[in-house]
């Protein structure tokens, strides 16, 4: 049910999203040049709506045996790209499983929460031991790289199933939804930090 909701309501949202962002645009046809105001409501439209996208697929309910191209994640990743911190570099061109989608984005958001201060992000792709559920060629191989980083033990110990801190703040509720993710995928997580590094392996 939680799931459903979340997705009705990125579903509802982008629709009007899309209109303002439609008449942004009319607006910087008729003007001579752009202001400072409209590149800024613009700008702001774009952030917002691919946020709205990332959030339907990490939250949202997904169709059975659903799959996203390269282009359809790109095109996620490079609306957040203007407002975000970090740099994410999507190094996997093949279609996947929107699972597997929903378990990347997931820990994108636990990464952006580890690196307060900005920093890069690459995904990779790695093979699956045999025997591993979720029917794909390989698990996630994902680096973060930055000068500062903030891992949070608690919240990290929470995304690899431990309970649930009674005083969660819906700010990091992505780290309890990778468990849930993990195991649809017959994954476990596990974490390699070092200077100015944590590799993560799902």
């Amino acid at each position: 049910m939680a799931t459903l909701v979340a997705a009705r309501i990125c579903h509802d949202l982008v629709s009007p999203l899309g209109a303002i962002g439609n008449g942004v645009e009319l607006m910087q046809m008729a003007c001579a040049a752009e202001s400072a105001e409209i590149g800024l409501i613009s700008d702001s439209v774009s952030a917002a709506t691919a946020r709205l996208r990332l959030f339907r697929i990490a939250f949202g309910a997904a169709q059975p045996g659903a799959v996203m191209g390269r282009a359809e994640i790109a095109a996620i990743l490079d609306g957040l790209a203007p407002a975000a911190r970090c740099l994410v570099n999507w190094r996997v061109r093949e279609e996947l499983p929107r699972d597997e989608v929903r378990l990347a984005l997931l820990l994108l958001m636990c990464l952006e929460s580890t690196l307060p201060h900005g920093g890069g992000i690459t995904f990779d792709r790695w093979p699956c031991e045999p025997g591993a559920a979720g029917g794909t060629a390989g698990g996630w191989a994902i680096r973060a790289e930055a000068e500062r980083m903030a891992p949070d033990p608690v919240l990290w110990a929470v995304a690899r199933g431990a309970p649930l801190p009674q005083d969660l703040p819906p700010r990091h509720v992505h780290f309890a939804l990778v468990p849930g993710a993990l195991a649809a995928l017959g994954r476990r997580l596990t974490l390699v930090e070092a200077a100015q590094m944590l590799d993560v392996r799902a």
